[in-house]
């Protein structure tokens, strides 16, 4: 909708935007511990728990990029539109990771080899990758100014989305994700400053901007 020139906003789904970015948090930190838990004893119940989060938090992050985007469309819109197509499909491939390995729990495969790439999502391309460069697009947007969310927001999004990008690379180039230099940065982002960033992401786009059309 656009009244007056300026682009209107459902506050209905940016209550549910920021409601699901707040879950997600929560969320993001029980994969953490569940797949460093799998790591650590090879738990096949935490391996299970943790691409069921996996699948729920790819579905959770659709719903926040088109927040996200209804928030910094009236920056950029390219760019927003460009941030949002990165972000939705990395949740989709998130999802299809998640689905994919809960698939092979549920009806293991004869041969499978153990260390094959997920075809969707390759060493966390889209998981880690496209995520963090869909958050970073946003989070740039959210400095320009004039998406009524905070510049501090904007900044730690930007740290959030560089640690993505650097534990996908982590995982492409050293691939052995207990690599102490990998596991740190990992640890860091998946239990600190994702969620955080979530949460505070979350709060904002609950708070009923101005120029939101009811809803």
């Amino acid at each position: 909708m656009v009244e007056g020139g300026q682009v209107m906003r459902s506050a209905s789904y940016q209550r549910f935007a920021g409601l699901c970015a707040i879950v997600g948090a929560p969320g993001g930190i029980a994969y953490s511990i569940a797949f460093t838990t799998y790591l650590k004893s090879g738990s096949a119940a935490a391996a299970k728990a943790s691409v069921v989060l996996l699948l729920g938090g790819g579905v959770l992050a659709t719903v926040v990029f088109v927040g996200l985007y209804e928030r910094t469309r009236q920056v950029d819109a390219s760019f927003a539109l460009w941030g949002v197509i990165l972000g939705a499909a990395a949740g989709i491939g998130t999802a299809v990771h998640g689905a994919y390995d809960l698939a092979n729990f549920a009806h293991p495969p004869v041969g499978l080899p153990p260390d094959l790439p997920n075809a969707v999502d390759p060493r966390g391309l889209m998981t880690f990758g496209i995520t963090g460069l869909a958050v970073l697009i946003a989070s740039w947007l959210v400095l320009r100014g004039g998406s009524g969310l905070p510049a501090r927001l904007g900044q730690l999004g930007v740290l959030s989305g560089v640690l993505l990008i650097v534990v996908y690379l982590g995982r492409l180039f050293i691939l052995n994700p207990k690599n102490p230099a990998l596991l740190t940065v990992a640890v860091l982002t998946g239990f600190v400053v994702n969620p955080a960033w979530l949460v505070w992401l979350g709060r904002e786009l609950r708070r009923a901007p101005a120029g939101g059309a009811p809803g």
